[in-house]
């Protein structure tokens, strides 16, 4: 099949068709289709590299990101369209930094808010962190906007002021008290960020959009951003649940309230219900706003007025990302600690995982991971002594993706020896869920 516009490459070497009616998709997508790109290496690249820059310059990772070894990776996933590899690699490597930056700086704010009423005439240890990581993050966007620019000025205008806007407002309304879920979703479309990653995905495609085109599609969109939103709230909330009452609640004084910004955590308050309950209206709200959305689509096409084939493929890309998210979310390491693995041994590990999970011999897959850690072991050693040597000395780590750092978390265990780590429980319950998740594979 060809390309709908001129210049774009052909589908079939772009991407690949996969079954998502096989998936237990828990009753979201229905009606969606689903494509992983072809180039998925170029996306594990991007991303390791984005760690590995964030660990040089900002600090330890303690994190995941876009990472699915069993599905694939969340911008292959959600933005199967993007039309050659070196755009796919760029806007892995921003969104993987975009994941590392809603995490880890947000976490170092909050615990410099905990020292915010004390009287001090030197930065403490936190704050030094957070200095360090604005610096850090600084360099970072800066090497992100050079590579948006010199590959596609025209479209890199819009990704840069949708980063702006982001930034600007995803700090703002977290501790506000919504009244409906009506007004939360208004305000859960701009905090997800996705007018960012329509620009990025936009630029992926080459394409830039008029103020009328964009005007055309803003209410055929908004249902879709909305059913994106929510979905992450359904799928995180388990691991921000747990991180808000291991680390906000206890620092809550009687007189204040804490509150979590998650939709079923807002039903819970809203409808009086537990936390099961809640998951079950945020799904149906999110499955609603799912059907809307394919309802305005179709609608919009079958217009009497002639569509364009760019809206056409805009619009396509668009339902990519509700099913891509969804299908990312459902057994991506960062959503679910079960399936976790060394996060930073690189894109060899990564790509390892990947080869033994979609191939048909089952058993092979703890083999060629364990293999593949152990010719990782000796450079892994080197990267342990200079994380634990790099605040002292003032070393960094090289910006090589296979040289991502090992970081020591409680989501993340140190691993000093890669294959032993694989004989130790965090290895038999990803060896368990990763022959489950290839009885449920993608077939091309």
């Amino acid at each position: 099949m060809n390309g709908l516009l001129a210049g774009f490459p052909d589908d079939d070497m772009v991407f690949e068709q996969l079954d998502i009616d096989g998936l237990d998709t828990q009753g979201f997508c229905a009606g969606y289709q689903l494509r992983r790109h072809k180039h998925e290496d170029a996306a594990i690249t991007g991303y390791h590299e984005a760690r590995s820059d964030w660990h040089r310059h900002i600090g330890p990772i303690e994190q995941f990101g876009g990472a699915n070894p069993i599905h694939g990776d969340f911008t292959s996933l959600a933005l199967p369209l993007c039309i050659e590899p070196r755009r796919l690699r760029h806007i892995a490597y921003i969104l993987e930094y975009a994941f590392l930056y809603d995490n880890v700086l947000e976490s170092a704010n909050k615990a410099a808010e905990l020292a915010s009423d004390m009287d001090r005439l030197v930065l403490n240890e936190t704050e030094s962190m957070t200095a360090r990581a604005v610096t850090g993050a600084k360099q970072i966007q800066a090497k992100m906007i050079h590579e948006l620019m010199s590959i596609d000025s025209a479209c890199a205008k819009r990704v840069v002021d949708a980063w702006k806007t982001m930034a600007s407002t995803t700090t703002r309304d977290k501790s506000k008290d919504f009244q409906s879920i009506d007004e939360y979703v208004d305000f859960r479309i701009i905090d997800t960020g996705a007018p960012f990653v329509d620009a990025l995905m936009l630029w992926g495609l080459g394409m830039t959009l008029t103020k009328e085109e964009d005007e055309l599609l803003a209410p055929i969109l908004r249902p879709r951003h909305a059913a994106v939103g929510l979905a992450n709230d359904y799928f995180s909330f388990d691991r921000e649940y747990e991180e808000f009452r291991s680390d906000v609640l206890p620092t809550k004084q009687m007189s204040e309230k804490a509150t979590l910004t998650n939709s079923v955590y807002l039903f819970m308050g809203l409808q009086n219900v537990d936390v099961a309950a809640a998951k079950e209206l945020v799904k149906a709200e999110t499955i609603k706003y799912e059907q809307e959305f394919l309802q305005r689509w179709r609608g919009f096409l079958h217009s009497s007025t002639p569509v364009s084939e760019k809206l056409r493929r805009c619009l396509e890309a668009h339902s990519f990302q509700v099913s891509g998210n969804v299908v990312w979310s459902l057994q991506c390491p960062r959503y679910h600690p079960a399936y976790r693995y060394d996060a930073n041994a690189g894109t060899k590990l990564e790509k390892a995982l990947i080869s033994a999970i979609r191939r048909p011999d089952v058993s092979s897959i703890v083999a060629e991971i364990a293999r593949v850690c152990a010719e990782a072991s000796g450079a892994k050693a080197h990267l342990d002594r200079t994380v634990h040597t790099r605040n002292g000395s003032g070393s960094s780590c090289g910006s090589s993706p296979d040289s991502s750092p090992t970081t020591s978390t409680a989501s993340s265990p140190a691993i000093t020896s890669p294959e032993a780590s694989f004989q130790q429980s965090h290895s038999r319950s990803l060896s368990s869920n990763l022959q489950q998740g290839l009885k449920e594979r993608l077939h091309p």
